[in-house]
């Protein structure tokens, strides 16, 4: 899947990774730091903001394919990202990254 294969080349080049999903993952690539849980919660979202990101690339599947699954999956989880670190989110072209 892209967010494997992005975490992938971000630990090859040497880059800090952690990946945050709601079930486990198997088969991780070296080097990524994998934390489960669902990253719109209170306990996930306090555990990201005690982290100090220079970066976040934020890589969301929905749980299924229909508005109510999209509006969870990716308004809701980016909404509760923005608003836990209140920095607004935009793209920078030299890193190819959001950065929140």
């Amino acid at each position: 899947d892209i967010a494997s294969r992005c975490a992938k080349v971000l630990a090859e080049s040497g880059d800090e990774v952690v990946g945050v999903a709601r079930s486990e993952r198997l088969n991780l690539p070296c080097g990524v730091q994998f934390w489960r849980g669902d990253a719109k919660s209170d306990a996930m979202l306090e555990k990201i903001s005690q982290h100090e990101f220079d970066t976040a690339s934020i890589i969301l599947s929905p749980s299924s394919y229909n508005e109510e699954a999209y509006r969870e999956s990716y308004y809701d989880v980016v909404t509760a990202l923005c608003a836990r670190w209140q920095k607004g989110v935009f793209f920078h072209e030299d890193d190819k990254a959001f950065i929140i």
